[in-house]
């Protein structure tokens, strides 16, 4: 089976199967002439220990059938018989037309093109989402309003540049005296960088900030307004 799953990554990459497939190889991989009939392939699925396999498509899904489970299929997966683990080869028939599987024949592997549910990591970030769209937010300048004079010199315009927080969040980076943690910690970079920081070094360390601090919010303007949907809305 490990040949056959082998296979099953070629039918995702060979998306043409429900319309005419272009040139894709020659020699052993490719035999130009083949009898395009369900008993041929039925025929070649004898001939090997893995047999001969078929993809055959529809608007939900792709599916891998035996050849004799089709009706004129477009492309038949023809197994060399097993040689050892280094040896397996393959060649690929060409067919024309759409594969239809005969009543009551299953594929031997599906692979769905639209997922009916959501991963487990799309349904944690939803769902972490809709959390923060529900609680109350305030605007978070990202440069200290208490050192606009000095952002202004560095060519920063600090209403342009702030985040939309948890009203918690906010509190907590501002908690206490002359600004809070937030405040102090710019104070110490900018006595120890200010003859010294280019623009682009300001906005470094406030995304330095950001992380240390681990804030997570929406960037916008001071006046900008937003309205916030919750997930799956």
């Amino acid at each position: 089976m490990t040949t056959l799953r082998w296979w099953a990554v070629l039918l995702l990459v060979s998306a043409g199967c429900a319309g005419a497939p272009e040139h894709v190889g020659s020699g052993d991989v490719l035999a130009a002439s083949v009898e395009d009939s369900a008993e041929s392939c039925a025929q070649s699925a004898g001939e090997s220990e893995e047999g001969c396999y078929a993809p055959s498509c529809s608007e939900d899904e792709c599916g891998l059938f035996r050849c004799e489970d089709l009706a004129s299929p477009p492309y038949a997966l023809r197994f060399a018989p097993a040689r050892g683990a280094d040896g397996a080869t393959a060649r690929i028939q060409r067919y024309w037309g759409g594969a239809v599987p005969l009543p009551g024949r299953q594929a031997v592997f599906i692979i769905p093109w639209y997922r009916r549910d959501d991963l487990p990591s799309v349904k944690a970030a939803k769902k972490a989402i809709a959390e923060w769209s529900r609680r109350e937010k305030e605007r978070h300048h990202i440069f200290p309003r208490a050192f606009e004079e000095y952002f202004r010199r560095s060519d920063i315009d600090i209403h342009q540049y702030t985040l939309l927080v948890d009203v918690a969040e906010h509190r907590r980076v501002h908690e206490g005296k002359d600004g809070g943690p937030w405040n102090r910690d710019w104070r110490k970079w900018i006595d120890a960088n200010r003859f010294t920081a280019t623009r682009d070094d300001h906005f470094k360390q406030g995304g330095r900030m950001i992380t240390k601090y681990g804030l997570i919010g929406m960037p916008m303007t001071y006046w900008q307004t937003l309205r916030l949907y919750s997930a799956g809305e």
